[in-house]
């Protein structure tokens, strides 16, 4: 987490910490935003699909 945390903070000129992200996805608080940043620097992309 991290390395990951480096990479959001220089791509995106921030100062997040492993601490803040780990508490926001413990309280289900991470903002929608900034899982399609993460999914983004990781190489994902969100796709909603209907279910089967």
């Amino acid at each position: 987490m991290r390395k990951l945390i480096a990479i959001i903070n220089e791509h995106y000129n921030r100062k997040d910490t492993v601490q803040n992200l780990s508490n926001k996805l413990n309280r289900d608080s991470i903002k929608y935003k900034e899982v399609e940043e993460i999914a983004d620097l990781l190489g994902y992309k969100i796709e909603f699909k209907p279910k089967d």
